[in-house]
Order: C-alpha cells, then sequence, then structure tokens
C-alpha cells in the first residue's frame, strides 16, 4: 500500500492512504510519499528524503493485553507522552493491579 504525508515544521503533521493528488487535486498542501511505517511526529530530514522516530531506536514496547503489565515499557510510555506533551494513561494504584481496572478512567471522552 502506498503512503503519503503532509509535512509541518519539519514533521509528519498527517497521513493517507489515498493519493492526494487524485482525491484532492486542488490542496494547498504538499503531500510526499512516505514509507508506509511512517507515523504522525515522525521527523522528515529534507535533504536526505528520511523519515525517523523522534524517540529514535532505544524505545521499542512489548505489545500485551490489559491484564499482563510490562512496568518497564509504561514507564517508557508515559516519559515520552510528558516529553512531547501528550496525554498520559492512567495507571492502577498498586503494580500488580492490571489495566484492565482503570479501563474506564482511559477512555477518551464521546464528541
Amino acid at each position: 500500500m502506498a503512503t503519503w504525508c503532509r509535512i509541518k515544521n519539519g514533521k509528519v503533521a498527517e497521513r493517507t492512504g489515498r493519493d492526494p493528488a487524485v482525491e484532492t487535486p486542488n490542496s494547498p498542501y504538499t503531500w510526499i510519499s512516505c514509507p508506509d511505517d511512517t507515523l504522525d511526529g515522525w521527523v522528515y530530514d529534507k535533504d536526505k528524503g528520511t523519515f525517523t522516530d523522534p524517540a529514535g531506536d532505544d524505545v521499542k514496547y512489548a505489545i500485551v493485553d490489559a491484564d499482563h503489565r510490562v512496568l518497564e515499557d509504561e514507564a517508557k510510555a508515559d516519559a515520552r507522552s510528558e516529553k512531547y506533551g501528550m496525554r498520559k494513561t492512567i495507571r492502577p494504584a498498586n503494580d500488580t493491579d492490571p489495566m484492565s481496572s482503570v479501563l474506564k478512567q482511559n477512555e477518551f471522552p464521546s464528541e
């Protein structure tokens, strides 16, 4: 699948899987092709034509279900959220409690 992104202030501001030249030919934005695994917020180096994760390669998270917690990864995720001004996940009071115990508090409000 091809992916395009819009760059704003040197970072990926938006991505789409539809060719913007076809879908929105009169768009005021400039869209460029990017790797499928590129995410919003990644840094675009115009000179090299590369995309990089601002967190770097040192941040990798384990994928687990809501009842099996990896505390080290939670700490990394919380630090990244704080660094980039993102909403921080509410954690249970005890490290042994499952994330499902705070599931409702972590839901985004419906519009």
